[in-house]
């Protein structure tokens, strides 16, 4: 049985909705010793327990825009990632709780206020302010963050996705056979 009708075979006597992706070892996305993996779960637990019901190892692939494969970086092993500061770059703020938001957003009004900043300029930024607090508040116990992209608001992100994409690049969080029963 081939690596690929291992994977269906897996899948099709799961009663999860999960799927199966096409994955190369090459890092521009080119087909290079290339293998299967299943995707689709719902949270890292799952996705841990599946592997470990059907002896999987868990992997993180890679993806950018326009590839057709996905790439497994062999020293990524299935770890959970979390979403902060370092996720999106120097340019962007993120909150894990309410008052760490809140705290930080006070502080940049205050500093707006006694630079001058017009009504129109500290209108926009309490309504930015709003709209990302009723956003992380509407989650509740969820475990997410807010982030903020230069100084405006760009969403909310659960702190450790199963999948996340920024700017041309997707992370996925993947089941896959251990090498040694490649076919």
């Amino acid at each position: 049985m081939t690596t690929k009708e291992k994977i269906i075979d897996i899948i099709s006597n799961s009663e999860k909705m999960l799927s199966y992706v096409e994955t190369t070892s090459s890092r521009t996305g080119y087909p290079e010793n290339t293998s299967w993996a299943i995707t689709g779960f719902e949270d890292y637990e799952e996705a841990e327990q599946f592997a470990k019901d059907n002896d999987l190892e868990l992997i993180w692939l890679t993806k950018r825009d326009g590839w057709n494969l996905w790439f497994r970086a062999d020293t990524y092993r299935g770890d959970k990632i979390t979403i902060d500061d370092d996720t999106f770059g120097d340019n962007a703020n993120v909150y894990d709780t309410l008052r760490e938001l809140d705290d930080d957003r006070r502080e940049i009004l205050n500093a707006l206020i006694s630079d001058g900043a017009d009504i129109n300029a500290i209108e926009r930024f309490v309504l930015d302010w709003r709209h990302g607090h009723d956003a992380m508040d509407g989650e509740g116990d969820n475990d997410v963050v807010a982030v903020w992209q230069e100084g405006v608001f760009d969403g909310v992100y659960t702190k450790h996705p199963t999948e996340f994409s920024y700017d041309s690049k997707t992370q996925i969080l993947a089941a896959q056979l251990k090498q040694e029963q490649w076919q």
